[in-house]
C-alpha cells in the first residue's frame, strides 16, 4: 500500500482525467459549468484506484461521498505515520493512551 500522500495524488489525477475525458468525449468545451456537470456524473469504483477506499463519487455539493475517513498516528518518536483505524485498512495497532 502506498503512502497516503501518493494515494491522494493518484486519486486526484485519476479524478481529473475522468472529468476531462467525460467533458471532451461529450464534445463540450472545458468550461467551469461543463467540468462541474462532468464531475457530478463520475463514479469510479475502488478497484480501479490505488487506495482502500470504496469509490470516487461526488454529490451535488461537491463532496466525495465515496471517500472514507481514517485515523493515522505518529510512531517511533514521531518519525513514522501509520494508519490505525478503521481496522480493515489499519497497518498497525494504535499506541495506548497514557
Amino acid at each position: 500500500m502506498p503512502s497516503s500522500y501518493a494515494s491522494m495524488c493518484n486519486r486526484g489525477v485519476y479524478t481529473l482525467k475522468a472529468v476531462l475525458e467525460k467533458t471532451l468525449e461529450s464534445g463540450q468545451k472545458l468550461t467551469t459549468e461543463n467540468l462541474r456537470a462532468a464531475i457530478l456524473k463520475i463514479d469510479i469504483p475502488g478497484d480501479q484506484l490505488i487506495s482502500p477506499f470504496s469509490r470516487i463519487k461526488f454529490d451535488e455539493h461537491g463532496r466525495n461521498v465515496g471517500s472514507q475517513n481514517l485515523i493515522a498516528q505518529w510512531k517511533n518518536g514521531g518519525t513514522k505515520k501509520v494508519t490505525i483505524w478503521p481496522p480493515e485498512v489499519a497497518v498497525e495497532e494504535p499506541n495506548p493512551l497514557n
